[in-house]
């Protein structure tokens, strides 16, 4: 099995990007969140938030 390239410290998703590092879009899972604990914590909702980020 081949090692996972794990982007530890960085932030910005363009240098993830560029440098092949693993990354995981939990955007789902704070829609979810958002879902079923009815707290609302972000000013967009869901489809917002997912909007524009696939690639």
């Amino acid at each position: 099995m081949k090692g996972l390239n794990i982007p530890v410290g960085v932030s910005d998703f363009a240098e993830i990007r560029q440098n092949g590092y693993y990354y995981v879009d939990k955007t789902g899972l704070i829609c979810e969140l958002l879902k079923t604990t009815g707290t609302k914590v972000l000013s967009m909702g869901c489809h917002e938030l997912s909007a524009g980020l696939e690639v």
